[in-house]
Formats: structure tokens, C-alpha cells, sequence
């Protein structure tokens, strides 16, 4: 499962901003040589997901709240409500408490066995970029290591080395 961004031992900054209706957020992409219905497992599926960023319990659905516990994170629990999901294509979220959330989903796209996922990380303030950046390139790689079977990348070689790049953009 070959991506076109694999975790390299200087690992490149590759996100990007973009405003909607919903604010502005931070964009990042990862292209995977599979089908979206395949990759939609390793972001969805308890199992999968425990691979490489956590695992969430609970009743899944629009509207609903489950638990995450992201497992690089010394077990931080997140609540995490569900705000749209389209399999295999979109899902949105809000992560935390009333009056302290962040709003993350992912889109995918496909062509003939390659998608792309996009990641959409809605920001509160400009100044979480240099911490916010560098730690979903460093989870997006870890996913491509984790469907690759590949060794996990090391978070020193991702924090602060990347953060100059998002504290500019």
C-alpha cells in the first residue's frame, strides 16, 4: 500500500489553509493506492484506527457523542460528536466539551484504486498552527505506516522541526 508521501527521516510540512462557510482550517493530504471503501476502515474501524492514532467505543451515528482515546496522547479521552458521515467518502466531528471543541474531518477521493484523504482541521486561532500542524502530518504518516506495515515515524523528527512552517503560513 504505497503512498505518495511516505514518513521520511526529515519528514516534509505539507498542509495548506483554505476559509469556507465554516471558518478557516487547516488542510492535509495523504494519496493511498487503494480503494476509498478500503481506506475508510483504517480511519472508521476501532481496530484499524488503534493501529495508528486511537479507539473509540460507544453508538456511532449523526448527532451522536462517542468516546476517543487517542493513544499517543497518554490516553487523553476525547468526546467526540458525530457530526456528518458518508461512507466511504466524509466524515466531520467535533472533539471535546460544550464551549472547548475542535472540528476535524477527512474527505476521500478516488480514481481507479488511488485515493486522495484530506483532512480538514477547523482552527480557533492562527497560533495552534505550530502545534496543531506538525502533530496531524506526524498521525498521517503514521497511518500510512500502519496500512504499509512499516515502522511507526518518531514524533521528535515531526515536533518542533515542523512548527516554523505552520507558525508562517
Amino acid at each position: 500500500m504505497a503512498t505518495e508521501n511516505l514518513a521520511a527521516e526529515t519528514p516534509e510540512a505539507t498542509g495548506w489553509l483554505e476559509r469556507d462557510s465554516q471558518g478557516m482550517a487547516l488542510m492535509i493530504s495523504r494519496t493511498f493506492y487503494a480503494p476509498a471503501r478500503e481506506l475508510w476502515g483504517s480511519l472508521t474501524r476501532p481496530d484499524e484506527l488503534a493501529k495508528w492514532i486511537g479507539r473509540w467505543s460507544g453508538t456511532a451515528g449523526i448527532g451522536k457523542t462517542i468516546a476517543f482515546e487517542m493513544i499517543e496522547e497518554d490516553g487523553t479521552l476525547e468526546h467526540v460528536t458525530i457530526l456528518g458521515c458518508e461512507p466511504p467518502r466524509h466524515f466531520r466531528g467535533d472533539f471535546g466539551r460544550s464551549g472547548d471543541t475542535w472540528r476535524v474531518g477527512f474527505d476521500l477521493t478516488d480514481a481507479e484504486g488511488i485515493t486522495t484523504l484530506t483532512l480538514k482541521h477547523y482552527l480557533r486561532s492562527k497560533e495552534d498552527l505550530a502545534d496543531i500542524g506538525p502533530g496531524w502530518e506526524w498521525y498521517l504518516d503514521r497511518l500510512v505506516a500502519s496500512r504499509e506495515d512499516s515502522p511507526m515515524p518518531d514524533w521528535d523528527d515531526y515536533y518542533p522541526a515542523l512548527s516554523e512552517y505552520y507558525e508562517r503560513l
